[in-house]
């Protein structure tokens, strides 16, 4: 192994094309042209040489030729590339089916047949049928014939899109003029939950044949390809991504409603030294234009910045823009960018949420309501003749009629657009207002006239726009009445179908961060749309919401719309507002709404996620955390074959850090050590807590656990023997007590001292203002309720004394339990199993608690039992499987029905190998069953039967189940417990080790 300490460095390009939303990062490309090298990333691709059926790489595309599994190469990519990225990711590929192969795959990932997923060129050796599935540790989704049939020798774009809870694919022939719409989608928990330590093209995870196929272009992204931007990529084909142009475009590619005061930018070129800027009106002169014939529109050249400020932007105007992207010497190539576009946000708005009312007396279904409501107005703005799309009454009296509408705020208003009345009958009866009087207030009270005006008659036809459009001369308003001094008629009856208020932006709007946004930085910049008119902006900040609604929480009055308010606190919660000040308007200030947002809840020192297998990356966990190969201690860090990190049993995410210690031969600690550079101060944001989470092991010696921030030690307070536990521990540290080691921290040191060898696994090292609550302390549950007790001493008997005794046709063996524990029990999965005399007990139980020590084999058989107590599979029973079927997540079931009638809880994946402690805990009151492992819930469902239904059982097993087809256990049990009450969760931790 590699042990040495590396930077890692990881090479992207951005290619941002979305209109809406962040760009997705290109993470991974592989041309194949002549190379199997990743441009990008860095990551490599190989031919791995399996026999005879040879893998070849040309100029343009690297082929297999296909055939039978284990006489095919086939291309393979380092290990957890794709899941490293996260669980948005996007993968794109052209490839080519040549020939029919047996079950061939465009593309494979995963482990085993059990977790992978895979796309086939077909299903079997049909031509016109094809195959997409992903199996995981909580997943069994397939979908079959979305692509085929695949045209041999046809090159096709292929893209597979993850995002969080599905993965959609998109096929088409490279030649053809767009992608097109999704194929297919399944539902998914997550890409994240795979293991991907294989990624194959043309392989098989079965005994299938490789595929005859070649690939001309493979690339993953960070992100998920926006319909944008997945069709400009098939447009440019596999060749067409140029990393020397200008990508990544903001504002984003057609975007609308783009602030007056935006600021261009863009990722620059892999190779750029400078930047030529084309910016206008008229698309064609953008195109066209070069250095040599600018065209009006070259605004800026060979600049170095990659942003460019174009000044106020024309409310309205639609822009057109191009980078070029211009090399340093000696060549000076310059790389003709793409013309982008955008435009501005428009001069005013329409108001939405009004609320109307009149005075008049309305026909049923023609409500005041009918004019702000869009009813009758199709795509192109045109109204409808339909009396129910419109509104019309009549005074009743001598009071004109009048209308009146009410806005959720203060609005500086812009124009009035009046659809009037448009009944088709309405030339002859004239419903529609003529002379209008309108008013305006600001509170409903107090109101001042705009004047009187005269509205256009409507046209009485389908096609009808509105015809008049009233200036309302920016008086600010919340209230606006129309008064109908005459109409077209002399019926008595006034109507209108519909009205449009346009008002001048003139408050703050759009927050960064968003309204309610949570996990924000404390880094964070506060941004926000200006006001119309605003000369400056008085930010009003603070946790608590009163003095910023009473605006005597002024934070600063900035010039420019956005503030950095330093760091701020870690998980607190801020409420903010932005009043827009202008001395030389009527109306000198304008507040905006009151903003909300909450604070990342930790800062990471390390969550253990980062780290690959790749020894000649320097990216393994044993590069960054140095141990005993370097320092001399006794300590191991990562196991000694890939995977290094342990990606089993974690805390969060998806992998932890093995660290074993071993202070023996003279050795007294062991130690591993992380250096950062640059130093970090810990005390930032507030931060008071330094937390870390352990996972002990029951065969651990107990020790002293340690940490050393800048060699200042802190002992873990603590006991010992938690190290002999196989829950996780929260260990929190008060920062106050390594002083001013705290606040430029270059190392921190994990370290066991003491005697004595063992496995910890280190995950989740975190800052905290407020540390998450721990739990409350382990309690003894005692023996009151225990009813019955094995303790699998050589012997099948129940301790407790009840006499529920075990028996079993088979001599049972016995092996070394975990830790102190003794003897254990040993299933061989061959047929051995025990009977539990207990047939009598199950009827007396309600609430109950069934806990064990269990190490499962994993021998990959399926349906194993660790506990089954029946009467026979179409009748009453209650089981807990290890694992699913072969490779699904633990399993509980119970039932007074066979399997129509079971009800079902299960965990997030299978039980690990190894020795841990089970409990299923099942309380009659709120009809619920639990599951636990190593003193953690992990499921937790509905359930219902009780075990007193089951009736009296006959058939009470361990390690066997009810049905003839389902395999016997393999591995061992010890410490089996039944308890006539469900125990509480710290009871649970102290039967599982945690004193």
């Amino acid at each position: 192994m590699n042990r040495q300490l590396a930077c890692i460095v990881v090479a992207t390009v951005v290619f941002g094309v979305s209109s809406s939303g962040a760009a997705a990062e290109l993470a991974h490309r592989w041309s194949f042209n002549g190379s199997l090298t990743d441009s990008v990333g860095g990551k490599d691709a190989t031919i791995v040489d399996v026999g005879p059926n040879d893998a070849v790489l040309s100029d343009t595309e690297v082929t297999m030729t296909g055939g039978p599994r284990d006489s095919s190469d086939y291309v393979v990519l380092q290990s957890h590339i794709l899941t490293s990225l996260g669980d948005t990711v996007t993968i794109e590929a052209w490839a080519t089916q040549i020939s029919v192969q047996n079950w061939s795959r465009v593309f494979a990932f995963g482990t085993s047949t059990a977790e992978h997923m895979c796309m086939s060129w077909t299903m079997g050796t049909d031509l016109n049928s094809d195959h997409v599935e992903f199996f995981g540790p909580n997943d069994s989704a397939r979908l079959d014939n979305t692509n085929a049939p695949y045209v041999l020798g046809q090159e096709y774009h292929i893209v597979l899109v993850f995002e969080p809870g599905s993965m959609t694919w998109y096929t088409a022939p490279a030649d053809s003029p767009e992608l097109g719409p999704a194929k297919g989608t399944l539902p998914i928990s997550g890409l994240t939950t795979m293991n991907d330590v294989n990624f194959w093209l043309g392989r098989s995870n079965y005994d299938d044949n490789t595929a005859n196929a070649s690939y001309g272009e493979l690339r993953f992204w960070k992100g998920a390809l926006s319909e944008m931007e997945r069709e400009r990529l098939h447009g440019r084909g596999p060749d067409g991504l140029q990393v020397g142009a200008a990508q990544g475009p903001f504002p984003t590619e057609e975007a609308t409603d783009v602030p007056r005061d935006a600021e261009l930018t863009w990722n620059a070129g892999k190779y750029a030294a400078e930047h030529d800027v084309y910016l206008g009106t008229v698309w064609n002169d953008v195109n066209d234009a070069g250095r040599g014939d600018p065209r009006g529109v070259l605004v800026s050249q060979g600049q170095a910045a990659t942003t460019f400020d174009p000044g106020s932007l024309a409310c309205g105007q639609t822009y057109f823009w191009r980078v070029d992207e211009v090399n340093g010497p000696p060549d000076n190539t310059i790389f003709k960018g793409e013309v982008w576009s955008f435009t501005v946000e428009p001069y005013a708005y329409p108001i939405v949420n009004i609320a109307a009312t009149s005075n008049a007396v309305s026909e049923p279904e023609s409500g005041p309501e009918k004019t702000v409501d869009g009813s009758g107005l199709n795509a192109g703005d045109q109204h409808s003749t339909l009396p129910s799309d419109m509104w019309v009454g009549t005074t009743g009296g001598d009071e004109p009629v009048w209308i009146q509408y009410e806005f959720d705020k203060v609005y500086l208003l812009h124009e009035l657009e009046v659809w009037n009345y448009n009944l088709a009958f309405e030339l002859m009866f004239g419903f529609g207002f003529k002379d209008v009087t309108i008013e305006y207030s600001v509170d409903g009270t107090e109101w001042a006239s705009l004047g009187d005006f005269e509205f256009t008659q409507a046209s009485a036809k389908a096609s009808y726009a509105a015809n008049t459009v009233i200036d309302l001369d920016g008086v600010a308003a919340r209230f606006i009445r129309l008064t109908a001094n005459s109409a077209y008629g002399t019926m008595g009856s006034y109507g209108l179908s519909e009205v449009r208020f346009y008002y001048v932006p003139i408050q703050p709007r759009e927050p960064q961060p968003q309204d309610g946004a949570t996990d924000v930085s404390v880094d964070a910049i506060l941004d926000w749309r200006a006001g119309r008119q605003a000369a400056a902006h008085e930010v009003y900040l603070s946790v608590d919401e009163t003095v910023v609604l009473d605006e005597t929480a002024l934070a600063e009055t900035v010039r420019e719309s956005n503030y950095d308010p330093g760091t701020l606190d870690l998980g607190a919660e801020y409420y903010w507002k932005v009043v827009e000040v202008n001395e030389a308007e009527a109306i000198r200030s304008w507040a905006g709404n009151i903003w909300r947002f909450s604070t990342q809840p930790f800062i990471l020192v390390d969550d253990f996620e980062s780290y690959t297998d790749d020894l000649d990356g320097h990216a393994t966990i044993f590069d960054t955390w140095i141990d005993g190969w370097t320092n001399g201690s006794g300590s191991t860090v990562g196991y000694f074959e890939a995977p290094f990190a342990e990606q089993t049993i974690i805390h969060g995410g998806t992998q932890s850090m093995p660290f074993y210690y071993a202070n023996t031969a003279g050795v007294t600690y062991s130690e591993g050590e992380l250096t950062l550079d640059p130093a970090q101060d810990w005390t930032r944001a507030g931060a008071q807590t330094l937390v870390l989470y352990f996972h002990g092991d029951f065969d651990n010696a107990a020790a002293q656990l340690y940490v050393k921030v800048n060699g200042v030690r802190v002992d873990y307070d603590g006991n010992a023997a938690s190290l002999r536990a196989p829950g996780w521990r929260q260990w929190n540290i008060d920062l106050a007590s390594l002083g001013d080691a705290a606040r430029s921290v270059k190392t921190l040191t994990i370290g066991v001292s003491g005697t004595g060898s063992g496995l910890l696994l280190i995950d989740d090292v975190r800052l905290y203002r407020v540390a998450p609550a721990t739990p409350e302390p382990a309690a003894d549950p005692g023996s009151d309720d225990l009813v019955a007790h094995y303790t699998f001493e050589n012997h099948l008997k129940d301790v407790t004394g009840h006499g529920y005794d075990g028996t079993s046709p088979w001599l049972m063996l016995y092996e070394k339990g975990p830790g102190d524990h003794g003897q254990a029990l040993s299933f061989s999965g061959q047929g051995d199993y025990v009977d539990l005399s207990i047939g009598a007990l199950l009827p007396t139980l309600t609430d109950c608690t069934i806990a064990t020590l269990v190490n499962f084999s994993n021998n990959g058989n399926a349906w194993q039992r660790i506990f089954d107590f029946g009467s026979g599979s179409s009748g009453s029973y209650m089981l807990l499987c290890p694992s699913s079927n072969t490779s699904g997540p633990i399993w509980f079931a119970i039932t007074t029905s066979g399997g129509a009638g079971e009800s079902v809880i299960t965990g997030p994946s299978p039980l690990p190998t190894g020795w841990h402690h089970v409990a299923v805990v099942i309380l009659s009151a709120s009809m619920t069953v639990q599951i636990y492992i190593d003193g953690e819930m992990v499921a937790e469902g509905p359930t219902a039967t009780l075990p007193a239904d089951l009736g009296a059982t006959t058939q009470n097993w361990l390690g066997r189940s009810q049905y003839e087809a389902d395999e016997y256990f393999g591995g061992a049990l010890d410490d089996f417990r039944i308890y006539r009450r469900a125990l509480s969760a710290s009871e649970i931790r102290f039967l599982a080790g945690e004193r």
